[in-house]
């Protein structure tokens, strides 16, 4: 796993090498998941109550977020209407949740 510190005091854990266990996820976002974001080769686990509890933007997880959604619009001038919030999970390869 792959730490990117990220302002505001959130981190990007990255998992690529195995499927994360749920206990694993919950402790890194601190609290219960949501998948934010998922296009088949990447997902993007954020805190389902991350917004509701204040926590900090993620300012790179949202900058990835957009860019991702930029390319999926095939648009881009695409401007994000939405952020991440809190410590985000972002897993791939092996290590994306089935």
């Amino acid at each position: 796993m792959k730490v990117e510190r990220s302002g505001n005091g959130t981190s990007i854990y990255y998992i690529e090498d195995k499927e994360p266990t749920l206990e694993l996820l919950q402790k890194l976002v601190d609290g219960n998941i949501e998948i934010a974001y998922d296009d088949g080769e990447l997902q993007m686990i954020c805190n389902e109550e991350g917004k509701m509890q204040s926590l900090p933007l993620n300012y790179g997880a949202t900058a990835i977020w957009e860019e991702k959604l930029r390319k999926f619009y095939s648009n881009p001038a695409y401007i994000m209407k939405d952020i991440l919030v809190g410590n985000i999970v972002i897993c791939s390869g092996k290590g994306k949740l089935r």
